[in-house]
């Protein structure tokens, strides 16, 4: 067996050789360019125009649903929820916004927040829940809306609103779409009411009303 010293010497060698050798697989990346996935479409006064947080990114067979906040606000909640659909597993993408939300996107709450998105295989429609809040009086939970596509992520409907005891049990560090297929309803949970939030039921079952 080599002496301590000469091992020394052996593997500083072997550190020279190989940071003067390339490496085909960093060569390489550098040449892949970057896929925007999201822009800045409300221009709104209080909120941060263009700024988009809070992503989450769900796929299924070669289909990816990625959502994610945008125009937040500096005191909370954002001015609409984006979403970007790729059917090609990454080639290609659709981008746009959720509708029929907030007052910026047609809809009738000041501002939204967390969205999450899930799949229900078995009915093969794509699902994001979302937060809508109110500022009247302070910024709080207003209701748990979830937005139905049924054409493969790449056109959303209006959402629908999930029972108002949602929004109050609703956690910003969990919140996770979920879906209840026998019911075709859909629904929020926290982390408290399933271990598996991408397939559980929904707790609630009654389906949601119109938002």
């Amino acid at each position: 067996m080599p002496s301590p010293a000469r091992r020394r010497r052996i593997g500083g060698l072997l550190t020279v050789l190989l940071l003067l050798i390339p490496l085909p697989a960093l060569a390489s990346s550098e040449a892949i360019p970057l896929t925007e996935l999201g822009t800045g479409t409300y221009a709104n006064v209080t909120g941060q125009p263009g700024t988009q947080a809070g992503p989450d990114t769900f796929q299924a067979g070669t289909t990816i649903v990625t959502t994610h906040q945008v125009g937040r606000f500096f005191d909370g909640g954002a001015s609409g929820i984006a979403f970007a659909t790729s059917s090609d597993g990454g080639a290609t993408w659709t981008k746009g916004a959720l509708p029929g939300i907030t007052v910026s996107g047609g809809g009738s709450y000041q501002r939204v927040s967390d969205p999450s998105v899930a799949y229900d295989a078995r009915h093969g429609v794509w699902l994001i829940s979302s937060l809508a809040l109110t500022d009247q009086g302070g910024v709080t939970g207003a209701a748990v809306l979830t937005s139905r596509s049924a054409d493969g992520g790449l056109t959303w409907e209006a959402p629908s609103r999930s029972p108002s005891r949602a929004a109050a049990t609703w956690t910003r560090a969990g919140s996770s779409a979920t879906t209840a297929p026998a019911a075709r309803t859909t629904a929020a949970a926290t982390p408290s009411s399933t271990t598996s939030p991408r397939a559980a039921r929904s707790r609630w079952p009654a389906p949601p009303t119109a938002a």
